[in-house]
């Protein structure tokens, strides 16, 4: 096959799959997994030189003052800040500052070292633990984070080819099937590899080439024996390097005008081309590796990969689906209606429950209640019809993947060759909250932005500090943060992708109004995102609303359903009495705070505040 035909397929799946595609790419170069050009990633290093640097920091921190070590720090830092002003397009400039931003303003290195330094005598040993500390900590981050990110994200590529929708669990899916440590290890070794061709001239792009499609291989089937995945990916390179670099050179000038717009291109578009690209390619291979009869190809055997599966066999092995979520009602018609669900859900109920059953309990809202519960997920009255509409969501998203499924639209799991374990919804994002949950919505994302602003100081200053403007525990933006996500993201929470790229927006939308009244009523920052990429005047940068995005969904998709879930198994009476409370102090410390608002060293700066999420980077690190 043609480079010329294996990019027109890959251009075809990138015009299908555009967003989540792009998505995947982002993922990744986020996360240091590929694309080392793009700017989110423009301070990946190597191991190697990471260990040079930490070592030349701590060597240099022993054998100077603490005062002076921390000024000559802090100089770095402010270099590296009045880089940027306005809407910046700058990067840190150097490793050394790199180093120091990315791993909490450069202290962290100090302050770990002084906790070691007091436990031990000598200079030397608290270097070498503390050189031993730092980089199991980045292998364990490379080892089980980065590297299976790689295959998990080719695995959306290799589903992209066939399939009219790709669900966006396929980006961890590796943490599902329990086959994570297996495609950590094989990834381990092709690095391993790689790092001993290195000690050759001529030997390293061979290697690279010999084990370019590993990935796809584990993607494909991670269970895979390392050492078969290993040599299958020989074997099937054996004959194509030359092939496969040509490819590679093919997008070089894609790359260079990618350059142009500071790596926007390609994360915009080039990245997720070229990966596609490289999906048809080993599905080239693939299918040459069967002709040839190759050692350990049958290995290479999720047919459903690459075919759309029979209608017959899809209906045997989900015929259980949509009549487990109807509990009784039909499965044959797959096209639900609504009102005849809801009216034999009620009668069932009506005929458990006999005269304490209500009818008022199970009518429809109507007006403004109704305008509430449709547009931004809040529950006023009728709970318990309200619930119904949930199990009802519940059942027609069931019915709906079934559906895609027997139309050949998404993967059909249950035909995997892995051991297959259905996975329940344990939260149902879907739900409606109410007033009383909303409140406790907010003074749990307060008193968790509080917990986690406080916890970063520590890290990164070695004390625990409020970090708020509010002399309480609780940091108010972060409670609406989780509010606005909550109400008005409640049209796009069935679309996790819309989902994401609200709160990308909305959250700048409340971080810059938020940084620009305090700092206009104040004089004072709470924070600067000076010397980010793309920061727009050091108030909201595209890293920072990035990390927002993925924390948000996750707030919204995991973690406050599964808080209300408990929640709701508290007394409501002493619930009540608490939120009560809550919400009366926090009203006297906003009026208290207005005229004497929480500030000082480590919280505010008059000119610029040192950066709150220095941290963030080094922990995707």
């Amino acid at each position: 096959m043609s480079r010329k035909e294996l990019k027109k397929s890959a251009r075809k799946v990138l015009r299908k799959h555009y967003f989540i595609l792009i998505f995947a790419c982002l993922m990744a170069s986020f996360l240091g997994v590929d694309f080392s050009s793009s700017f989110i990633n423009s301070s990946k290093v190597s191991p190697r030189r990471l260990v040079d640097e930490v070592t030349q920091v701590v060597q240099v921190s022993t054998v100077m003052e603490p005062d002076k070590f921390i000024n000559i720090i802090n100089e770095e830092i402010e270099y590296s800040k009045e880089a940027s002003s306005g809407t910046s397009f700058a990067r840190n400039k150097g490793f050394l500052a790199q180093l120091i931003n990315g791993t909490s303003d450069g202290l962290l290195f100090y302050r770990v070292l002084q906790s070691i330094n007091s436990f031990v005598s000598s200079e030397k040993i608290a270097i070498r633990i503390f050189v031993v500390i730092f980089m199991i900590l980045y292998f364990l981050i490379w080892f089980l984070v980065t590297n299976p990110f790689s295959v998990s994200f080719r695995r959306v590529f290799l589903e992209a080819r066939t399939y009219k929708k790709v669900d966006y669990q396929k980006l961890v899916y590796l943490f599902y099937n329990k086959c994570l440590l297996n495609v950590a290890i094989s990834q381990a070794l092709r690095a391993l590899y790689l790092f001993l061709w290195t000690f050759t001239i001529v030997g390293l792009p061979i290697s690279y080439y010999r084990y370019k499609m590993l990935s796809y291989i584990l993607a494909e089937n991670p269970a895979i024996k390392p050492r078969q995945a290993l040599k299958l990916s020989r074997d099937m390179m054996r004959g194509h390097k030359w092939e496969a670099f040509k490819l590679d050179m093919s997008f070089i000038l894609w790359y260079v005008l990618s350059s142009f717009t500071l790596g926007a291109l390609g994360l915009l578009f080039v990245n997720a081309y070229k990966i596609a690209t490289v999906s048809e390619y080993y599905v080239y291979l693939r299918g040459l590796a069967y002709e040839r009869g190759l050692e350990n190809v049958s290995l290479l055997n999720d047919i459903y990969l690459y075919e759309i599966a029979d209608a017959a066999l899809i209906n045997e092995k989900y015929n259980d689906l949509v009549l487990e979520y109807n509990k009784g009602i039909d499965g044959e018609d797959y096209d639900l209606d609504a009102d005849l669900w809801l009216a034999s859900a009620i009668d069932n109920l009506r005929k458990q429950r006999g005269e304490s059953f209500d009818e008022n309990d199970y009518k429809e809202s109507t007006g403004i209640f109704k305008w509430f519960e449709d547009n931004l997920g809040l529950s006023f009255r009728n709970s318990r019809y309200n619930r119904l509409k949930q199990s009802l969501s519940l059942t027609f998203a069931a019915v709906d993947d079934y559906n895609k499924i027997k139309n050949g639209e998404i993967y059909p799991e249950r035909l995997s060759s892995l051991p297959y374990k259905e996975r329940r919804m344990k939260a149902d994002y879907m739900r409606m909250y109410s007033m009383f949950s909303i409140v406790s919505i907010f003074f749990i994302g307060c008193f968790v932005g509080w917990t986690w602003e406080g916890m970063l100081h520590l890290i990164q200053k070695g004390s625990f500090v409020n970090r708020g403007a509010l002399n309480g525990p609780w940091i108010p933006i972060y409670g609406v943060g989780a509010v606005v996500s909550i109400t008005l993201g409640y049209r796009f929470r069935a679309k996790p992708l819309r989902e994401f790229i609200f709160i990308v927006i909305i959250s700048g939308i409340i971080e810059y109004t938020t940084s620009y009244l305090m700092e206009l009523a104040t004089g004072l920052r709470w924070w600067s995102y000076n010397g980010y990429y793309l920061n727009l005047n050091g108030r909201i940068c595209l890293e920072g609303l990035i990390i927002f995005g993925i924390g948000g969904c996750a707030v919204v998709y995991w973690l406050i359903p599964y808080i209300e879930g408990h929640l709701k198994k508290m007394d409501s009476r002493i619930l009540s009495i608490i939120l009560i409370a809550l919400v009366f102090l926090f009203i006297i410390d906003v009026f208290y705070s207005s005229m004497h608002p929480n500030t000082g060293a480590g919280i505010t700066h008059k000119v610029i505040a040192l950066m709150r999420q220095n941290a963030y980077f080094f922990a995707i690190k």
